[in-house]
């Protein structure tokens, strides 16, 4: 055999090593897996606030945002997604229900609950195919406690109606205590 300096016989030996590891490595059938959902059916789920905010005047030209949230959904993005897109159209307030068409949106809910919306929806049409996205139509008033964060990984669009709450007087009583008899002098 023939002898090496120092040097070469260090790299030779790395080398060797090398491609020994790479033989090895070749022998453990690397993969790379990447999981791609198929939105070729992927719902697209279109959730209109119908809770009593809506009913609310401040929307474009005075009307409710209520009126403008079912043109805003049923005369503009309603027909362009249904191009291209399976749509379900659902309303959302303090719960979730089907929507045949915008004369069901009436205002009445008791607020708007959008993680139960986003959780109720996504329970609804789970077994029926994977949700591609989720489109609110809403003012996003009268918001209630958030739970834990929702990780779904659908991508969430939000379309605003109305005016900001913080300049709109949008408050009830729900409750007053007072005495059965009262003094003059109080």
């Amino acid at each position: 055999y023939k002898l090496y300096p120092a040097k070469q016989a260090t790299l030779l030996l790395v080398l060797k090593l090398s491609a020994v590891g790479v033989l090895l490595l070749g022998l453990l059938r690397p993969a790379l897996l990447r999981e791609e959902k198929d939105l070729a059916n992927a719902r697209v789920l279109l959730l209109v606030d119908d809770s009593r905010s809506m009913t609310t005047h401040d929307g474009t030209l005075g009307r409710s945002r209520l009126e403008d949230a079912r043109e805003v959904a049923f005369d503009k993005m309603l027909p362009r997604l249904k191009r291209k897109l399976l749509v379900t159209p659902m309303a959302f307030s303090d719960g979730v229900r089907a929507l045949n068409g915008p004369e069901e949106l009436k205002g009445a809910g008791d607020g708007t609950d959008i993680p139960r919306a986003l959780l109720d929806s996504a329970k609804n049409y789970a077994k029926a195919g994977s949700i591609g996205a989720y489109v609110l139509v809403t003012d996003g008033g009268d918001g209630r406690a958030l739970p834990p964060a929702l990780a779904t990984g659908v991508p969430v669009f939000s379309v605003a109606v109305g005016s900001d709450l913080v300049n709109t007087d949008d408050l009830r009583i729900g409750r007053v205590e007072h005495p059965e008899q009262v003094d003059a002098k109080t």
